[in-house]
């Protein structure tokens, strides 16, 4: 069976979510704190 989570693409895809779900909440706090 294929684990993609071990795959450079899957790697690299868990890197990408993770720091885009980090940024996510940083412009959505900001934004609901300001208005």
């Amino acid at each position: 069976m294929f684990n993609e989570d071990d795959s450079p693409v899957g790697t690299a895809g868990h890197g990408m979510r993770k720091y885009f779900e980090q940024r996510w909440a940083e412009l959505t706090e900001k934004h609901s704190g300001s208005s």
